[in-house]
């Protein structure tokens, strides 16, 4: 996920402040980079799982529970991942300025969006064609 948002980072460089135009545009582009992708990555799994679970079973419930669990644990670990190396590399340069990363920024709303966009995709599998049609065409290991 970092290098998908590096185009935003780069427009962003040196920005001390959320309201700079660059850090702004290097935003949505980061943030456009990773919902697509995360979001992409969701619906693959997602349609792994519709392909393994058996419909008319009860154990369908804890499968889809887990694999909410997986989506939601995985985009919480890169989002403080992230956070945690942007501190560690800022503290360790005492006299550089504060210089911002809208990749944090991005992951923050990729995570809540994730989170969202996996119950519409639960409930409303029609709702990835539009963007992510080519998601379904791919096949499955299993």
């Amino acid at each position: 996920m970092k290098v998908i948002g590096l185009i935003g980072s780069l427009i962003a460089n040196k920005s001390t402040s959320k309201k700079q135009p660059r850090y702004i545009i290097g935003l949505i582009i980061c943030l456009i980079a990773h919902l697509y992708t995360y979001l992409g990555i969701t619906i693959y799994i997602m349609n792994w799982t519709r392909h393994l679970i058996n419909p008319d079973s009860i154990s369908k419930y804890i499968i889809w529970f887990f694999c909410f669990l997986l989506l939601t644990i995985t985009i919480e670990a890169i989002y403080r991942t992230v956070k945690n190396e942007f501190i560690e590399n800022k503290s360790g340069n005492v006299s550089t300025p504060n210089y911002l990363n809208p990749q944090i920024t991005s992951l923050y709303i990729t995570r809540i969006l994730a989170f969202v966009g996996f119950w519409i995709f639960l409930f409303f599998p029609e709702f990835t064609k539009p963007l992510w049609g080519w998601v379904n065409n791919i096949g499955f290991l299993i």
